[in-house]
């Protein structure tokens, strides 16, 4: 593949050829690989897990994995992460997505999270009540430091 480029047709043959059984991707990159006119025409059969992140992956996606490549249902993980903020912060299983399309997983162990919901002051916050919009806040058991040093 050109660096830097996802080329849909080069991974279709790809995975056909050294018969790839696992790919994580975007949804962005899933949705080109299942619009891509050879996707039917490819031996796809071996490709048994496809984990999406990055992004919100949306029950219309899920569904369309689904279709687009048996081999991989029921097995589409999903997680919600930032790279800035720790890594990943939660996943859901290829049940869990089964189950609740469109979420995004349970905390992971080493991860707290509370949604909270501003008052008038910006520096009072509360928990916020089930229904409101609010804000993330994530708490993880380490810590990145920039620059590469993973102490």
């Amino acid at each position: 593949m050109p660096a830097g480029r996802f080329d849909p047709g080069e991974a279709l043959m790809l995975i056909e050829r050294h018969k790839i059984s696992r790919w994580s991707a975007v949804p962005t990159m899933v949705t080109r690989l299942l619009d891509h006119p050879d996707v039917f025409s490819r031996d796809l059969r071996s490709l048994r897990s496809v984990t999406v992140g990055g992004a919100p992956v949306h029950a219309e996606l899920l569904e369309r994995i689904r279709t687009g490549l048996p081999g991989a249902d029921a097995r589409i993980p999903t997680g919600y992460g930032l790279t800035e903020n720790g890594g990943q912060a939660t996943a859901a299983s290829g049940r869990d997505t089964a189950e609740r399309p469109g979420s995004s997983g349970r905390p992971l162990p080493c991860v707290e999270l509370r949604f909270l919901v501003r008052r008038r002051s910006p520096a009072i916050a509360r928990a916020r009540p089930r229904g409101r919009r609010g804000r993330l806040r994530r708490r993880v058991s380490h810590r990145h430091r920039p620059g590469g040093d993973h102490a």
